[in-house]
C-alpha cells in the first residue's frame, strides 16, 4: 500500500552570485508517496533525505560550474559546496534538490511534489512535481547519483588541473545503506570462475 507523506524543512544555505556571497533560508514542503512495503526501507529513505538536507546542503554554498577557481577556494577552505549547472537562482535550487532527493531514495520513496522558497528570493514559491521538465537537471550529473555527493565525480576542471573533491561519506558510513547491503558506488566486484571443463 501506498502513504502518502509530507516533510517540511528550513535550510540555511549561501548562493555565490555576482561574485559574492549571499546567505539564504530556504523553506522546503515536500510530499512523498512510499514505494516499498518495507517499514525499514521507508525509514531508512527518509533519514537519507534529512542527512542529506541538515548534513550536505545546510551550510553549503551553492556555486555555478563556470566558477572552478572559487569552488577551489572554498574547497581548500573545507567550505562544502553544491555545484550547479546554471546560476544557483531558486527555480534551479528546487529542481536539483527534486533530483537529487528522488535519486538517494533509490525508488524506495518518491518525492511527487517539492515547493521551495527563500528569503532571497522574496518568499516565492516555486513548485516542481514528477511531471515538470527538470531542466538541465535531466543530464546525467551528481544530482542523479544516489549517494551524498554535490558535485561531480570527475571533479572541477581549472586549466590543466582537475580539483576532486572528495570528502563525502558512503551511505554504509552513517549506518543508512540498504539492509541487502546493496553496493556502494566504489566497490569493485571480483568473480572466479573455474575453467570449464568439457
Amino acid at each position: 500500500m501506498n502513504i502518502k507523506l509530507s516533510f517540511n524543512s528550513n535550510m540555511m544555505a549561501s548562493v555565490w552570485y555576482a561574485d559574492q556571497i549571499h546567505n539564504n533560508l530556504y523553506q522546503l514542503h515536500i510530499q512523498l508517496v512510499t514505494i516499498t512495503d518495507d517499514p525499514i526501507e521507508q525509514n531508512i529513505a527518509m533519514d537519507r533525505l534529512k542527512y542529506m538536507m541538515l548534513e550536505q546542503l545546510n551550510s553549503a554554498v551553492f556555486i555555478q560550474n563556470i566558477y572552478p577557481e572559487i569552488i577551489d577556494k572554498f574547497n581548500e577552505m573545507n567550505i562544502k559546496v553544491v555545484v550547479v549547472p546554471e546560476e544557483p537562482v531558486d527555480q534551479i535550487i528546487g529542481m536539483m534538490l527534486f533530483s537529487k532527493l528522488n535519486a538517494i531514495m533509490e525508488n524506495r520513496m518518491l518525492i511527487t511534489t517539492l515547493q521551495l522558497s527563500s528569503l532571497i528570493g522574496d518568499s516565492i514559491s516555486y513548485y516542481h512535481d514528477v511531471e515538470d521538465d527538470l531542466g538541465p537537471f535531466t543530464q546525467e550529473g551528481w544530482w542523479s547519483d544516489s549517494d551524498a555527493r554535490t558535485v561531480s565525480r570527475n571533479g572541477v576542471k581549472i586549466g590543466d588541473k582537475v580539483v576532486k573533491i572528495t570528502r563525502y561519506p558512503q551511505w554504509k558510513d552513517v549506518g543508512l545503506e540498504w539492509s541487502d547491503g546493496g553496493l556502494d558506488d566504489n566497490t569493485v566486484v571480483f568473480g572466479k570462475f573455474d575453467a570449464d571443463e568439457d
